[in-house]
């Protein structure tokens, strides 16, 4: 599946002091849901989907129109 809308990327650091800002954020709620995943269902590949999902959610919000 090819989309041409740019996506919230996780390289290029350094560059925008808020979009690190951002990328942090995103780091930390995926370890946060990862914990969470893991101490609720006792696996940590249910974490996997979820943070996918997560990145998903960040990637159509904060992307570059």
């Amino acid at each position: 599946m090819v989309i041409k809308r740019k996506f919230f990327t996780l390289k290029e650091w350094g560059d925008d002091s808020v979009l690190d800002k951002t990328r942090m954020m995103f780091i930390a709620l995926s370890v946060l849901v990862a914990a969470g995943a893991f101490i609720a269902w006792q696996n940590v590949f249910a974490a996997a989907p979820l943070c996918v999902l997560l990145y998903s959610c960040f990637a159509f919000v904060l992307a570059p129109k």
